[in-house]
């Protein structure tokens, strides 16, 4: 069975096998993970503009668990346009934003940004996409992405839970930063250190971390 490929994700390929790893190692390959858990990738496709490094986002990301470990996911993404206004490479970032959410997730077409397009399922993760745009000079576009997700964290035993994130940056983009908050069950506790609050974008992020539930 072949990788699941995401052609907007890919920015080369060679049939080198040599160079064909170095890309896999950057994620310029369009290949495309599964992944069992909390899973957020915006496949992001601009158009004629140029003004990619000067673009930055933030994603501000609630995880709302329920005591059977299904979650109401929300992310806001707020795009800042830095650049300054240019006729030929930076009109704005009109752009595509194809978003992919954990595996079985559902989208909430009433809570999340209207006239969204629904997009194959890719890997096992549901996808919708907007069009949005950031005028130059500082322009801001926001975007809210709303799951209900049956099952997001998997139960290792009677009251311990674990909760995965994977968490795919755009390929050689800095400074975009994601902000992670959650709203736990009643009595239920974060076993360990908890996940970071904030973390950059600057490559991609995998972690798994621990509950327990009940006093």
């Amino acid at each position: 069975m072949g990788r699941a490929f995401d052609a907007r994700e890919a920015v080369a390929w060679s049939t080198d096998p040599a160079v064909a790893s170095v890309l896999a190692e950057r994620n310029w390959d369009g290949a495309f993970p599964a992944h069992t858990g909390d899973f957020f990738f915006n496949s992001e496709f601009e158009y004629m503009a140029k003004n990619g490094r000067g673009i930055r986002r933030v994603y501000d990301h609630n995880v709302a668990l329920r005591p059977d470990g299904s979650a109401r996911v929300t992310t806001r993404l707020t795009l800042t346009n830095t650049e300054p206004p240019d006729p030929f490479t930076n009109a704005s970032t009109l752009a595509y934003m194809t978003i992919y959410g954990p595996e079985g997730a559902v989208l909430d077409q009433s809570a999340s940004d209207p006239f969204a397009f629904k997009e194959p399922v890719l890997a096992g993760h549901p996808a919708s996409g907007w069009f949005k745009a950031a005028a130059p000079g500082g322009g801001q576009t926001t975007l809210t992405v709303v799951w209900d997700v049956p099952r997001l964290v998997g139960q290792l035993g009677n009251r311990s839970w674990e909760y995965s994130l994977r968490w795919r940056n755009l390929p050689d983009h800095r400074g975009d930063v994601v902000n992670l908050s959650f709203d736990l069950p009643r009595s239920w506790r974060w076993s360990g250190d908890p996940p970071p609050a904030q973390f950059s974008l600057d490559q991609e992020m995998i972690g798994t971390w621990r509950l327990a539930s009940g006093d």
